[in-house]
């Protein structure tokens, strides 16, 4: 009888905790869909507009998922609801608040099955929301530069930490599924094969390793040249010059505007910034705390990120670098879990 209530009431706690956690996930998705609409700008040459109609330019035009998902929704409202006043800047404030809302959900899962503890897990994966304020709200305090805002940067954060679940559930089938998915909305996808290669190097046969990371190649590769059969012609005078024959990416970026930006010590103060100042700890305790051995070698795509991000980014738009915060807060959130056993243990 004892055993009885004492599981009801279990049951009836973790009801209570995943409400919650929903209820919490929901206000915050909300606070920073608002956050992110009233304190960011809008690039001219990445209008709204322009992407919808498919005419923005190939940098651009190339993370389509968004405006498609956009234009369906405009297409299927005006189609069951013709009187409905539906705006596209209204739908994309839509996607990026479920995209915030399913980014801190899955996050929660993520924390829950790195550090094996549910009720603290859910608790510490609400600390996500402030470490994105620094990459995706948060104005650089000197020289005073405002966040771009894209329709894609919020879901490329999402999708990347779904497939960083995924890949340390090994849930191939939904991985793939995720990968291919969220390829059609930036091309940082590839960032998730090096870390599928940094984690399994030694510990899978070669011939497994080299099976899944062709597989992934072929995809990301498919789907970006289909892109670019969509959206290869769309080079708009404005941009140009500014871009190389293929309109991906400006070669003179990193020596022009990057290295002098690294140059300048002020500038890591503000670097520092990303994922909510945990880069820093995380890295001078990783050796001593992260136990976790996929948590510790995904922190090794910190070079390759940060060697494209200056050869082909703008640095000082810290927003290119969200693909590292889950990357970092989940490991610096495992270093206080790992910090807390250890103190229970002595």
């Amino acid at each position: 009888m004892t055993m009885d209530v004492q599981g009801l009431l279990g049951a009836n706690r973790s009801k209570l905790h995943w409400a919650v956690f929903l209820l919490t996930a929901a206000s915050m998705a909300y606070f920073f869909s608002q956050l992110r609409s009233g304190m960011t700008g809008i690039v001219p040459a990445a209008d709204t507009s322009l992407l919808l109609s498919g005419e923005a330019p190939q940098i651009y035009q190339y993370r389509a998922l968004t405006p498609w998902l956009v234009n369906l929704v405009l297409g299927i409202t005006s189609q069951l609801s013709p009187r409905t006043v539906l705006t596209p800047e209204t739908v994309f404030q839509v996607v990026e608040l479920v995209s915030i809302f399913l980014l801190l959900l899955v996050f929660r899962h993520y924390v829950i099955s790195v550090i094996g503890d549910s009720s603290l897990g859910w608790v510490l994966s609400l600390t996500l929301f402030s470490a994105l304020l620094f990459t995706h709200v948060i104005p650089r305090a000197s020289p005073m530069a405002y966040v771009f805002w894209y329709s894609w940067d919020i879901p490329s954060v999402m999708f990347f930490a779904l497939g960083l679940l995924l890949l340390y559930r090994r849930n191939w089938i939904w991985y793939y599924i995720v990968f291919a998915v969220a390829s059609l909305n930036r091309e940082t996808t590839a960032f998730l094969t090096l870390v599928y290669l940094f984690t399994v190097i030694g510990k899978s046969s070669p011939r497994t390793v080299g099976w899944h990371c062709l597989a992934q190649v072929l995809i990301w590769v498919g789907i970006k040249a289909f892109l670019f059969m969509l959206y290869g012609d769309n080079v708009h005078l404005e941009t140009q010059a500014s871009l190389t024959a293929s309109g991906l990416i400006d070669y003179q970026q990193w020596r022009q505007r990057n290295i002098p930006q690294l140059i300048q010590l002020e500038n890591w103060v503000f670097f520092m910034s990303v994922a909510g100042f945990t880069i820093l700890p995380t890295l001078l305790l990783w050796r001593s705390m992260l136990v976790d051995d996929f948590i510790r070698r995904s922190l090794l795509i910190t070079a390759p990120f940060l060697a494209i991000c200056i050869w082909v980014g703008i640095i000082d738009e810290v927003r290119i670098f969200g693909e590292l915060v889950p990357i970092y807060v989940i490991a610096f959130l495992y270093i206080i879990s790992e910090g807390l056993r250890r103190e229970n243990v002595a």
